[in-house]
Protein backbone atom coordinates (compact mmCIF):
# COMPACT_ATOMS: atom_id res chain seq x y z
CA UNK A 1 0.00 0.00 0.00
CA UNK A 2 1.05 3.38 -1.10
CA UNK A 3 1.12 6.52 0.90
CA UNK A 4 -0.57 8.34 -1.20
CA UNK A 5 -3.51 5.36 -1.01
CA UNK A 6 -3.02 5.70 2.59
CA UNK A 7 -3.71 9.64 2.91
CA UNK A 8 -6.86 9.51 0.68
CA UNK A 9 -8.08 6.51 2.75
CA UNK A 10 -7.34 8.56 5.98
CA UNK A 11 -8.95 12.03 4.18
CA UNK A 12 -12.15 9.86 3.03
CA UNK A 13 -12.72 8.88 7.01
CA UNK A 14 -11.97 12.50 7.80
CA UNK A 15 -14.39 13.84 5.71
CA UNK A 16 -16.55 11.34 6.53
CA UNK A 17 -16.75 11.72 9.94
CA UNK A 18 -17.30 15.50 9.85
CA UNK A 19 -20.28 15.12 7.27
CA UNK A 20 -22.00 12.60 9.74
CA UNK A 21 -20.99 15.07 12.55
CA UNK A 22 -22.85 18.07 11.06
CA UNK A 23 -25.63 15.88 10.15
CA UNK A 24 -26.07 14.35 13.79
CA UNK A 25 -25.02 17.90 15.94
CA UNK A 26 -28.10 19.40 17.46
CA UNK A 27 -28.37 22.79 15.51
CA UNK A 28 -27.11 25.53 17.72
CA UNK A 29 -29.21 28.45 18.23
CA UNK A 30 -28.73 32.02 18.19
CA UNK A 31 -28.80 33.93 22.26
CA UNK A 32 -31.85 35.71 21.87
CA UNK A 33 -31.42 39.35 22.73
CA UNK A 34 -34.79 40.43 24.56
CA UNK A 35 -34.13 43.30 27.00
CA UNK A 36 -37.17 43.65 28.41
CA UNK A 37 -37.26 43.45 32.36
CA UNK A 38 -38.71 40.49 33.86
CA UNK A 39 -37.74 37.94 31.66
CA UNK A 40 -34.31 36.80 32.72
CA UNK A 41 -32.71 38.08 29.64
CA UNK A 42 -31.87 41.58 30.72
CA UNK A 43 -28.59 42.84 31.60
CA UNK A 44 -27.49 42.32 35.33
CA UNK A 45 -26.96 46.12 37.25
CA UNK A 46 -24.65 46.60 39.26
CA UNK A 47 -25.22 46.76 43.08
CA UNK A 48 -24.95 50.11 43.37
CA UNK A 49 -27.75 50.63 41.16
CA UNK A 50 -29.77 47.96 42.39
CA UNK A 51 -29.50 49.29 46.36
CA UNK A 52 -29.42 52.93 45.56
CA UNK A 53 -26.01 53.64 47.48
CA UNK A 54 -22.29 54.93 46.30
CA UNK A 55 -19.76 52.07 45.52
CA UNK A 56 -17.98 53.90 48.85
CA UNK A 57 -21.15 53.06 51.08
CA UNK A 58 -20.23 51.33 54.15
CA UNK A 59 -22.19 48.30 56.26
CA UNK A 60 -24.53 50.23 57.79
CA UNK A 61 -25.40 52.12 54.87
CA UNK A 62 -25.48 48.92 52.77
CA UNK A 63 -27.80 47.29 55.48
CA UNK A 64 -30.68 50.25 55.29
CA UNK A 65 -30.70 50.36 51.50
CA UNK A 66 -30.99 46.76 51.58
CA UNK A 67 -34.29 46.71 53.99
CA UNK A 68 -35.43 49.69 52.33
CA UNK A 69 -35.52 47.98 48.74
CA UNK A 70 -36.58 44.94 50.18
CA UNK A 71 -39.24 46.02 52.22
CA UNK A 72 -40.89 46.87 48.75
CA UNK A 73 -40.80 43.72 47.20
CA UNK A 74 -41.92 41.34 50.28
CA UNK A 75 -43.37 38.36 49.57
CA UNK A 76 -45.61 38.29 51.81
CA UNK A 77 -47.08 41.33 50.43
CA UNK A 78 -46.47 39.61 46.99
CA UNK A 79 -49.17 36.81 47.28
CA UNK A 80 -52.27 39.06 47.18
CA UNK A 81 -50.86 40.24 43.43
CA UNK A 82 -51.59 38.70 40.35
CA UNK A 83 -49.18 35.93 39.25
CA UNK A 84 -47.34 38.27 36.90
CA UNK A 85 -46.58 40.40 39.82
CA UNK A 86 -45.75 37.73 41.76
CA UNK A 87 -42.89 36.60 39.17
CA UNK A 88 -42.07 40.48 39.35
CA UNK A 89 -41.56 40.46 42.88
CA UNK A 90 -39.64 37.56 43.41
CA UNK A 91 -37.13 38.72 40.60
CA UNK A 92 -36.40 41.55 42.23
CA UNK A 93 -36.10 40.34 45.94
CA UNK A 94 -33.52 37.77 44.10
CA UNK A 95 -31.63 40.67 42.07
CA UNK A 96 -31.67 42.44 45.55
CA UNK A 97 -30.65 40.01 47.66
CA UNK A 98 -27.72 39.22 45.23
CA UNK A 99 -26.90 42.76 44.85
CA UNK A 100 -26.31 43.01 48.83
CA UNK A 101 -24.16 40.12 48.92
CA UNK A 102 -21.95 41.09 46.42
CA UNK A 103 -21.52 44.73 48.04
CA UNK A 104 -21.37 43.12 51.41
CA UNK A 105 -18.43 40.84 49.95
CA UNK A 106 -16.69 43.65 48.57
CA UNK A 107 -16.59 44.74 52.11
CA UNK A 108 -14.78 41.60 53.42
CA UNK A 109 -17.75 40.25 55.20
Amino acid sequence: MSWLLLGVIASGFAIGYLVVNAFLSPPRAAPREDPQPGNGNAPARHWTEVLGVPASADATQLSAAYRRAIEQYRPDKADALAPEQQAIARQRTAEIEAAYLEAMRGLGR
